[in-house]
This record gives structure tokens, sequence and C-alpha cells, in this order.
């Protein structure tokens, strides 16, 4: 298993397997949306992301970027993802915490993310130290 820092040129790995494993959950994604929210994610300033991958084949990735504040630094975890086949086998968790060392090391005091209702995506994260945010609070209004 080998951790290294992901970047654009591995967007063209990445992207029939980002398909792949959202459409399998009823996504409507394209070659066109994947390659854009991939390229967006990884284009951002300050971007930091791992790629997990075993002899040359892509586990999972998780992606995001640092904000700095007046008093912290946190990093923003936009999405991390294994693959299908790759889960429940504690890849997810090994990835996690090699990015919470890396970031630390680069300066981040907190790991901020969004996640969603789902009670085993929730459980995952609390699993990990995670708790509700009392820095950050999500909110959005819908525009049509």
């Amino acid at each position: 298993m080998n951790y290294r820092e992901i970047s654009l040129k591995d967007v063209d790995r990445l992207v029939e397997k980002y398909i792949h494993y959202h459409n399998s959950e009823g996504g409507k994604w394209t070659e066109e949306t994947a390659r854009k929210r991939l390229y967006q994610c990884l284009s951002i300033q300050d971007f930091y992301g791992l790629l997990i991958e075993e002899e040359k084949d892509i586990i999972g990735f998780v992606v995001g970027h640092f904000k700095t504040f007046d008093d912290l630094t946190l990093y923003h975890g936009e999405e991390l993802l294994i693959f299908r086949e790759y889960q429940n086998k504690k890849f997810g968790t090994n990835l996690m915490k090699e990015l919470e060392k890396r970031v630390l090391e680069k300066g981040a005091k907190k790991i901020n993310l969004l996640t969603t209702y789902q009670d085993n995506h929730q459980r995952f994260y609390k699993n990990l130290g995670f708790e509700p945010s009392d820095f950050l609070v999500p909110m959005r209004k819908d525009l049509i």
C-alpha cells in the first residue's frame, strides 16, 4: 500500500472509476462532469490531497485544501472516496490517519469536512474522532 500526493496528472486515471462509483449509487455523472469536479478540487489554491494505491491500482483518494484564518489554519476536506471493491478493509481509515498526520505537519490545527446524512458515513467519521463542528455551520439557499 502506497500513499502519495495527488496531482492533476492523476485525473485521467480517476475519471472512469469516479463515474462508476457514483453512478452505481444513482448518480448521473458523465465524463465531462466528473473531469470538471476533479479539476475543481485539484486546482483550488492551497490544494492538498492523497491517493492510496496498491501496485499501481488506485484504491481511493482524499482531496481538500487549506484555509487560513486569523488564529488558525484548517484543512477542509472536499471528498474522500474509497472505491467499492476496497471498502470495509480499513483503507479509508488508514488514508484519513495518514492525511491527519500530513496536514498537521503542514500546519493545520483542525480538519473540517461535510458528510452526508447517511448513518454509515457519519459513523465512519465519528469512529475517527470527528464530531459536529462548533466552528462552521453548513447553510444553503436554493436558487430555483
